[in-house]
């Protein structure tokens, strides 16, 4: 695998881990493209080729698991949200206590 890729899948793992998804799409879209850059510059039957489909694997199933997470995550705390909205009082408009009609 050369530095570039190394580069580009710290980048992605990177906004994945800070929850930036639109910086994670481009970033998973650019791993994915020089992967497949360096797959086809090999020669058929290349050892390193079977290397980076299974690194490229592994990479990706992290990606799908932390997103998974990160989901799972942000609906609970929905959840909760909605839960302790029902204990909270109604909002009432506050009485006037001020006479205009003295």
């Amino acid at each position: 695998m050369s530095d570039r890729l190394i580069q580009l899948e710290n980048e992605l793992r990177s906004a994945v881990t800070r929850g930036s998804y639109a910086q994670a799409q481009r970033a998973v879209t650019a791993y994915c493209a020089q992967a497949a850059d360096e797959w086809r510059a090999l020669p058929l039957g290349d050892s390193r080729a079977h290397r980076i489909f299974d690194h490229l694997q592994e990479v990706l199933e992290w990606v799908r698991l932390m997103l998974s997470t990160s989901r799972a995550s942000t609906a609970a705390e929905v959840r909760r949200v909605r839960l302790a909205k029902g204990y909270l009082a109604p909002r009432s408009v506050p009485q006037s206590r001020l006479r205009l009609d003295a």
